[in-house]
């Protein structure tokens, strides 16, 4: 909701916003919905399970003007933090920053997606512990609630709507940008995933998060 701006966001109404997730299943069930026992979402809602890879491939192609300074072989290689070769993949589009699983093929330890480079095809992997990110910084920021520019504030952040929030120091500038220092270091963030804001479960706003 972050990117809603204030003025639209008062004449939003939310008709069940008030009710539990399984208070709203079980209305549905009580009228015979179908959906009422539909797993939650987990996946991009208008592409059909598995298919990311082939959606985003047939959307590449389908507009090569907007990718054409991307190659159109994606496949490339798995090198470590030290930037040895230790794999090939079929496709870095197959990966985001915090994967474990899923990555092809097996390897001796527990390893993740901590980088993607479209310019040499590379996904970086390594430990868990290296994901450790201290200071996040965000771009087209968009506040519902009123906040001090320029200046440090104290605030809850997330960046994973299933994470738990965490204290923060924030920088709202009033060029749009967000800089973010958590009081616990975040994991497994990834450049265009939201930096949302939160004062005592009210929302104050976000933005997309480059680094």
């Amino acid at each position: 909701m972050y990117g809603v701006d204030a003025e639209t966001l008062r004449r939003v109404e939310f008709p069940v916003g008030e009710l539990e997730k399984s208070e709203v299943r079980q209305i549905a069930q009580d009228r015979g919905l179908p959906v009422a026992a539909r797993k939650d979402s987990q996946e991009v809602c208008f592409v059909p399970d598995k298919r990311r890879l082939e959606f985003v491939r047939e959307f590449r192609a389908a507009n090569p003007e907007r990718w054409r300074a991307l190659p159109d072989d994606t496949s490339g290689d798995f090198v470590s933090l030290d930037g040895k070769i230790i794999g090939k993949h079929a496709g870095y589009e197959k990966f985001t920053v915090g994967q474990r699983k899923g990555l092809g093929m097996g390897f001796c330890e527990r390893i993740f997606v901590q980088r993607i480079d479209a310019a040499t095809k590379e996904v970086v992997l390594g430990p868990y512990e290296a994901l450790a990110v201290r200071e996040i910084c965000a771009v087209d920021a968009n506040w519902a609630a009123p906040v001090p520019l320029d200046e440090d504030f104290r605030c809850e952040i997330k960046i994973r709507y299933r994470n738990d929030s965490v204290a923060a120091t924030v920088r709202a500038g009033s060029d749009g940008t967000i800089r973010a220092i958590p009081d616990e270091p975040r994991f497994g963030v990834a450049p265009g995933q939201a930096l949302v804001c939160y004062w005592r479960g009210r929302l104050l706003g976000g933005g997309r998060v480059v680094r």
